[in-house]
């Protein structure tokens, strides 16, 4: 990496290392370690009071950019002084059973120094119960050894307690409640149950009665469960039914047996239960004993009445008892003289009848009647009669009331008997009678009028018949009108009306006479305003504006006009002009012209430049598309210049944005479902509120991001703070962070996360604790293959942020995973030392609070995790959060360059911050500077280029956007966090339109961006960059890296043009007075190429 240099001037530094020479020389004069205290202390003041920078700041700030060194410790020499009378010494520490020493257990230490620390660790189901020499914390310093030490850690099993409660209706035997040792046994425990009550089961689904726990590795409470006991009671049924309902049950002392019904078959009826009840359904209550009852039922007899109504009598056995399914006798029924047998009241016409198959009682009347006659209405052409005919009426009776009801276009005229009454009812019948209903066709009136301007040809008024139609008539205009429209709104003309079903009144409509005025535009351009207007004679015609399409001119009107905007007055003919464009750009200095590639034909732009001296320009095409692009750039007639091609690699994919999209793939799959995994056991997850240093941890550091595998580690709390917590996995390698450097560390991660949340929004807070968790794990490590120089230093996972009913391996907490040191390469082989670990890990974990805030926020709103470039861009800029939080003065809007951050009274600090968070966005926009043309910038797939080039994209955007308002440019950036889509969806919807036209402007802005030939374009407007002058910064970073092409006279540049920001910075010369031709040429179909062309001088 490269860094910003150190401040203070050659002169303070002179000073520093004159003051360092000093103190060293006297620590080597110096054996007693009293004396090199004092001058090492007398050398910390000095640097202490030319830096206030925190120790890990200042490291972070010098780590990768100070050459050469050996990395090892410096140590200390006594050559030349006298040695001590007494010592060197034998220091030992010895492990006791149950545990294991961690650090050097066996050390020779001279006199008056310090030994090394080293720390007792209790193995699983044991804990540290001291040393055997009174000292009571797992962790010792031996200080100022001047004696032979050997002390031994001493540790004891955990002990447990198994409590066994008796539930109601019993008691226990045995022990309760008992402390065992881990993984030993309890004693035995019976569950008793009281008088009338029985045993079912313990609470933790064992029926083992009595139960003895064994391999006790946890606390335990059970209870014993009783239940009351039981009676059976069973109902049958006897011949001729059966029983429903639970025939057999089982029922508690006491309690109600559940319903049950005796059902009779066919032919029979229930009489009584065995036990005299005639209860039916039957419910037996309290239960106190066995029962056993039967159903009983008896064969049924049925009633046969037969009865005589009004007109008639009946013969044969009226009242008849007949067993189920039997046949009655036969019954006649007689009617009176002049009444007629009609029905039985079931329906039945037999008669005489014999009932059959009795299965119920009934009751039976003979229906009589009178004579009857028909009474019959029918309707003629063109009507209907109702109701329906014909009718049957009772002698001397009334009939129905009947309407005739005329068809459309028809009218009632008489009855066929002469009746004109409508409707009509006939009374007194006293015979048959048949009519018919009379109708005739409709007839209207049509009116024809003629209105102001004009006369009429032809009949009116006219009378015609229902559906048939008029005779022509025809609207004549005067002089200098013209027919405009019937007022039906009809425009036939003539006209004539068929079929005719109503009256009907219409005005012929005149008006003076119009005429269409045409505005059309050739190629090169549109028009605007209302391109095809009807005008009355002689009025005027609306104003319309030619508008040049970019890099197109207005030449004239096709009928020789420059005015433009135009506006006709006084039309008396019809007009057609053409607006005529040519496309020779005649750009002022500093002015641009834009223009778009959509298909494969040649693009011509023909530059001029009439001025007195020779002008230059940048082109630059962006592919906007999501396929990559061929493009050839070709000019003629510009005046020579050395020419500049170059190539460019794109950038390959990068891991971590990789690892970060499939896990959020696996955590988006697992949200709003139960999980497939089994949570670890022992429980893996973090603990609900503030830990305390010292306390214990059990945690999955299975990285993958899985929610149905895990893999436990257990880690100790090495440091608490406002907004850290930092915790040490137990298995890291030997060599790793002392209590001093989790301090320091602490004390800068504290003071950055706030500078994080302020910009992008407050983390969620899972865990209770209003911190985020950075465990230093060697399952980091791990992720690196051998001999692998390079790495990733921190991660985080969504999954964390679920639930574990979702994702059953989730630490249920805000926590990211650090990089543990390893100066022996204990781990693939790979050495990770401390100073680099402690400098990266600050980086790591601004970038992964972005991932956290953007995932928490997301998860709780329901919206989708976003695994795209834009997460990538959202958590880069959190190092800009960072780095302004910890710069002392410096914000965003502020044109940042390299003077800001190297000078003044705050420069240290600028520089410490700026190499500790910015400078890896830096680092990770320079390929893409080096190579535009070949990487994007809104990636499918990530790269480091890409990555680099999104960050300084949306910082562009959230500039461009603001308005000069801080508060409106982190509003900006928080829309991106909350979403509501993924991607270049959310990015439009914050933009307020697709982010095209924003990536070309971005890509001008990268070149022009406080260029001194671009002037005011690149301080201000689309083409300038506000928060960083990344020219300057650059600077002081080994120049500025932005890769442009130069085209000769006459010549060509072919380039393929990566999808969705891919672009080319092209330069070229036109001489004095000349013109020349570009022409850009796609070749890829259906190409999405923008393009910008700005004139530098």
């Amino acid at each position: 990496m490269t860094c910003l240099p150190a401040t203070g001037g050659p002169a303070a530094g002179l000073l520093l290392l004159g003051v360092a020479l000093v103190a060293v020389g006297l620590v080597l004069a110096f054996p007693r370690r009293t004396t090199r205290v004092l001058t090492a202390s007398l050398l910390v003041l000095a640097v202490v009071g030319a830096s206030t920078l925190t120790p890990t700041e200042a490291h972070a700030a010098s780590q990768d950019c100070v050459p050469g060194g050996s990395g090892g410790d410096p140590g200390w020499s006594d050559a030349g002084a006298g040695a001590e009378a007494d010592g060197p010494f034998d220091v030992t520490y010895s492990p006791g059973r149950g545990g294991r020493i961690t650090g050097p257990a066996e050390q020779r230490v001279r006199a008056g120094q310090d030994a090394e620390p080293v720390r007792a660790v209790a193995d699983a189901g044991h804990r540290f119960t001291g040393w055997s020499d009174g000292v009571t914390t797992p962790r010792r310093h031996d200080r100022d050894v001047d004696a032979d030490l050997h002390v031994s850690a001493r540790f004891a099993p955990l002990q447990h307690t198994l409590t066994y409660l008796a539930g109601p209706g019993g008691t226990l035997g045995g022990t309760t409640p008992q402390r065992v040792d881990h993984g030993s046994s309890g004693t035995a425990v019976t569950a008793v149950p009281d008088a009338g009550q029985r045993f079912v089961r313990w609470s933790d689904g064992s029926t083992t009665n009595p139960r003895t726990d064994t391999d006790v590795t946890a606390d335990l409470t059970v209870t014993a469960e009783f239940a009351s006991a039981t009676h059976r009671v069973r109902y049958l049924a006897g011949a001729g039914g059966a029983v429903t309902g639970d025939v057999d049950q089982t029922v508690a002392h006491g309690a109600d047996a559940t319903p049950v019904t005796a059902l009779a078959g066919a032919s029979h009826h229930f009489v009584r239960w065995s036990d005299g009840s005639t209860t039916n359904p039957r419910t037996d209550a309290a239960v106190v004993a066995d029962l056993t009852v039967t159903a009983e039922f008896a064969v049924t007899v049925h009633r046969l009445q037969y009865v005589a109504g009004p007109g008639g009598s009946l013969t044969g056995d009226l009242d008849q008892q007949v067993q189920h399914g039997a046949s009655g006798s036969a019954v006649t029924a007689v009617p009176d003289p002049g009444r007629t047998f009609v029905q039985w009241s079931d329906g039945s016409t037999d008669n005489p009848r014999t009932d059959t198959g009795v299965i119920a009682d009934a009751t039976l009347t003979a229906v009589f009647a009178t004579q009857t006659y028909v009474l019959t209405y029918a309707a003629g052409p063109g009507g209907s009669v109702s109701p329906a005919s014909p009718q049957v009426v009772d002698h001397g009776s009334n009939g129905p009331s009947v309407t005739a009801a005329p068809l459309t276009g028809y009218r009632f005229v008489r009855w066929s008997d002469g009746s004109t009454a409508n409707p009509r009812t006939d009374t007194g019948v006293t015979a048959n009678l048949t009519v018919t209903a009379e109708f005739a066709v409709r007839t209207y009136t049509v009116t024809y009028a003629a209105g102001a301007g004009g006369s009429l040809g032809g009949t009116t008024p006219q009378t015609v018949d229902h559906g048939t139609g008029t005779t022509p008539v025809t609207a004549v205009p005067d002089p200098g009108f013209r027919f405009v429209r019937w007022s039906d709104g009809s425009t036939t003309n003539p006209r004539t009306d068929n079929p005719v079903t109503a009256d009907l009144t219409v005005t012929a409509e005149f008006a003076v006479r119009t005429y269409d005025v045409r505005y059309l535009a050739g190629p090169g351009g549109s028009v605007s305003g209302d391109t095809d207007q009807t005008v009355e004679h002689g009025a005027d015609a609306t104003a319309v504006t030619a508008v040049p399409d970019a890099g197109y001119r207005f030449v004239q009107w096709s009928d020789g006009s420059t005015t433009n905007p135009r506006t006709d007055a006084a039309v008396v003919a019809d007009l057609t002009v053409t607006a005529e464009f040519d496309d020779a750009l005649d750009l002022a200095v500093h002015e641009s012209a834009r223009g778009a590639l959509t298909t494969t034909t040649p693009r011509d732009l023909v530059v001029t430049n009439p001025g007195a001296v020779e002008a230059e320009y940048v082109l630059v095409p962006t592919n906007t598309g999501a396929g990559t692009t061929d493009l050839t750039v070709a000019v003629a007639g510009n005046a020579p210049m050395p020419a500049a091609n170059p190539g460019g690699t794109a950038a390959a994919a990068d891991p971590h944005a990789t690892a970060r999209r499939d896990a959020v793939a696996l955590a988006q799959a697992a949200r709003g479902s139960t999980g497939t995994g089994t949570p670890l056991s022992p429980p893996a997850r973090l603990p609900s509120g503030t830990p305390a240093v010292g306390d214990p941890l059990r945690l999955n550091v299975d990285l993958d991001g899985s929610c149905t595998t895990g893999l436990a580690a257990t880690a100790t709390v090495q440091a608490v703070g406002t907004h850290v917590v930092i915790a040490s996995d137990d298995s890291n390698p030997v060599g790793g962070f002392l209590d001093t450097d989790y301090t320091e560390l602490l004390t800068t991660l504290d003071a950055m996360v706030p500078g994080v949340t302020g910009a992008l929004g407050d983390l969620t807070d899972r865990d209770a604790n209003g911190r985020v968790v950075v465990l230093v794990t060697r399952a980091v490590n791990e992720l690196t293959p051998p001999a692998t120089s390079t790495s990733e230093y921190v991660y985080s996972r969504p999954r964390d942020l679920l639930g574990q009913t979702a994702c059953p391996t989730s630490n249920v907490g805000e926590i990211v995973y650090a990089m543990a040191p390893d100066p022996t390469g204990a781990v693939n082989s790979n050495v990770r030392t401390l100073s680099s670990v402690k400098g990266q890990i600050p980086t790591g974990l601004a970038h992964e609070l972005g991932h956290q805030i953007m995932d928490g926020v997301r998860i709780d709103a329901g919206t989708p995790l976003d695994g795209t470039w834009l997460a990538e861009a959202v958590a880069d800029s959190a190092l800009d959060a960072a780095f302004y939080a910890r710069s002392v003065g410096l914000t965003p809007l502020q044109n940042i360059v390299l003077s800001n951050v190297t000078t003044g009274p705050n420069a240290s600090h600028r520089v410490a911050a700026f190499n500790t968070y910015i400078n890896a966005d830096f680092g990770r926009y320079r390929p893409w500077l080096q190579a535009p043309t070949v990487n994007s910038v809104l990636a499918g797939t990530p790269s480091q280029a890409s990555r680099g080039s999104a960050w300084a994209f949306l910082g562009y955007a959230a500039d461009r956007k603001s308005g000069g308002s801080l508060s409106a440019r982190t509003a900006f950036l928080r829309s991106l966090v909350t979403g509501p889509g993924t991607g270049t969806a959310t990015l439009t919807a914050a933009l307020g339109e697709a982010p095209e036209r924003w990536l070309e402007d971005f890509a001008v802005a990268a070149y022009t961006d406080d260029l001194v030939e671009a002037g005011p374009l690149g301080t201000s407007g689309p083409f300038a960059m506000l928060s960083w002058s990344f020219r300057s910064l650059y600077g002081g970073l080994g120049g500025y890296p932005l890769a442009t092409s130069a085209l000769d006279a006459d010549t060509s540049i072919t380039r393929i043009y990566a999808p969705r920001g891919g672009s080319r910075h092209v330069l070229f010369r036109v001489a004095a007075g000349a013109t020349a031709t570009l022409t850009l040429t796609a070749l890829t179909v259906n190409p999405e190429i923008g393009y910008r062309l700005v004139r530098l001088r």
